[in-house]
């Protein structure tokens, strides 16, 4: 028990110190693991223990974050299936409960691959899952109206993370509603 422990409080360290160095440096290829250890105070045999190199860090939040959007989207795909602006919205709340962490991935000059991955999430739930009415009914352009939206709404969030957007997640969420109202009469 006590092992496991220390495995939790291993990662929790090195996750903290790579989110750290990340956030200031602003670019991950300038984030070493010699950084990460000398932040973290372990040996670099516990990171190498943990991780295979800083990557695998950061892939590990990128896909919890990634996991986190497609469990909060199979949960609101469960309750609602006709309306896609309350799919929107949970969305938008979802990301800004977890605001620190999307800063950090988005705050990075490598943050495309993260980006792409929440658009396939919400194509792929959007396109398969949920049935919206007010789309085309023909697959091609269905798709296209669908990517157009989820483009507006991924690259929308990545401007507020980033800072270029200081509207909190609750009224982007408001705007995307206002808007998808005026779009669908």
């Amino acid at each position: 028990m006590a092992e496991y422990r220390n495995v939790i409080r291993s990662k929790k360290l090195i996750r903290q110190a790579f989110a750290n160095l990340l956030q200031e440096k602003k670019d991950i290829s300038k984030v070493t693991v010699k950084g990460i250890v000398e932040r973290a105070h372990i040996s670099k045999s516990t990171f190498y223990c943990h991780y295979q190199d800083i990557y695998a860090v950061k892939e590990e939040f990128e896909q919890e974050i990634i996991d986190l959007l497609d469990q909060t989207l199979g949960e609101y795909i469960n309750t609602h299936q006709k309306d896609f602006r309350p799919f929107i919205e949970k969305i938008v709340l979802t990301l800004g409960e977890n605001e620190s962490l999307y800063k950090m991935l988005v705050s990075s000059n490598n943050y495309a691959a993260f980006v792409e991955k929440m658009k396939k999430i919400c194509i792929n739930r959007l396109t398969k899952d949920i049935k919206l009415e007010v789309l085309a009914d023909d697959p091609q352009t269905r798709y296209t109206e669908i990517t157009i939206l989820t483009n507006g709404i991924v690259y929308t969030i990545v401007d507020y993370f980033k800072g270029n957007i200081e509207t909190k997640p609750e009224e982007l969420a408001k705007l995307f509603d206002i808007i998808l109202i005026k779009a669908t009469k």
